[in-house]
């Protein structure tokens, strides 16, 4: 009964890690990339969490040890999943909401779904599935017409982070789909190691081709909301979701993706003085549901 007691309890404590943790993580990007440059704080985050995983694995008596062919498989993943998602979303922070980067990115299974489906030997969809990635297209047409609608010259700059954020949300889509197809035997908590420190250093060459560090302001909100990023977001965060994937289902794990949008939304309304339009919450919820309908159309066909 004890060791019940005690396992629930680090299931709830790790969900509670990557709803609110996760959700807030657009809070705190908000703060850093005023003063830092996106490559730079995505670098840093991934880069300096990654000798903690290690330390983990060491810990735990894991070798950390990967051949050459999952370096370089661990190294693509990191560049779709760290540099294409991560630092394209940092960018279009500069110029959108926390609370509507949330939400643009909650579409991400909505991707994951309709790129699975379209590549050889990937997960077909049902009619469930179908209707769902139909439903979550257009929450996210609703979610971004606010923006289409009022292009001008006033007004690219939320239409230029929309893009990004749409970018970023294919980015995660295609590494996680080419995740599932690399074969590799390692456990997960050595190859998320991996692809932290590269993915990490990918970024931090960026910022260093680009100048970015010449251009850093090391401002108390910047570095506190980095210091938040990799201890929270990356560290903690991300070791609470290996764990769960371990120990609960994957459908019971992904339900994060409901969540974090909320929390990003209700922080960024009480402490950035966000504003939602009726336009912003019903895409979300829309999205929402979608994403709830791709998933209990996997859920069907598995079982």
């Amino acid at each position: 009964m004890h060791t019940s007691r005690k396992f629930m309890a680090q299931i709830i404590l790790c969900f509670a890690c990557i709803y609110l943790i996760w959700g807030s993580t657009f809070l705190a990007i908000h703060y850093a990339v005023i003063d830092l440059a996106p490559p730079i704080i995505s670098g840093l985050r991934y880069f300096l969490s990654a000798p903690f995983i290690f330390l983990l694995c060491f810990f735990n008596r894991q070798s950390i040890r990967i051949t050459s062919g999952e370096i370089l498989r661990c190294t693509i993943l990191g560049a779709f999943m760290l540099v294409g998602n991560n630092c394209l979303l940092v960018w279009a922070e500069k110029t959108v909401d926390s609370g509507f980067a949330a939400m643009v990115l909650a579409a991400i299974p909505i991707f994951i779904a309709l790129l699975d489906s379209l590549v050889p030997g990937g997960d077909g969809l049902t009619r469930r599935g179908w209707a769902g990635l139909f439903l979550g297209f257009g929450g996210l047409m609703t979610l971004l017409w606010p923006t289409v609608r009022h292009i001008s010259f006033s007004g690219t700059g939320k239409v230029f982070g929309s893009v990004l954020l749409l970018g970023a949300a294919l980015s995660w889509a295609i590494g996680s789909v080419m995740s599932k197809r690399f074969k590799m035997q390692r456990d997960p908590m050595v190859l998320a190691g991996w692809q932290l420190l590269l993915g990490g250093g990918l970024n931090l060459v960026i910022a260093t081709a680009m100048g970015s560090w010449a251009e850093a302001r090391w401002t108390r909100p910047a570095v506190l909301g980095l210091a938040y990023l990799t201890v929270f977001g990356a560290l903690i965060g991300f070791t609470a979701y290996v764990w769960l994937l371990h120990h609960v289902s994957v459908a019971k794990v992904a339900t994060y993706a409901y969540v974090n949008p909320i929390v990003a939304s209700i922080l960024g309304i009480w402490l950035l003085h966000e504003g939602m339009g009726v336009y912003e919450w019903t895409g979300m919820f829309v999205i929402l549901a979608a994403v709830a309908l791709v998933n209990l159309s996997k859920v069907k066909r598995v079982g």
